[in-house]
């Protein structure tokens, strides 16, 4: 079992990070301080940056 990871769009700038650990019912947000904070993208490629460096296990820190 693993975590998975879905782009949704939102309609604040685009595209949202969202992630859901096994043990999870529930889709939780990938942003900054471990899931609290806003992660909303005007791109794809920013989005998918996030969920590599949440995969990672760094601290997303969301600039454009």
């Amino acid at each position: 079992m693993k975590t998975r990871y879905r782009i949704v769009t939102d309609s604040y700038c685009g595209f949202e990070v969202q992630y859901r650990p096994w043990w999870c019912p529930i889709w939780l947000q990938a942003g900054a301080r471990g899931g609290w904070g806003v992660n909303t993208c005007t791109s794809i490629e920013m989005a998918r940056n996030i969920i590599a460096r949440h995969k990672a296990g760094g601290v997303v820190v969301h600039v454009e």
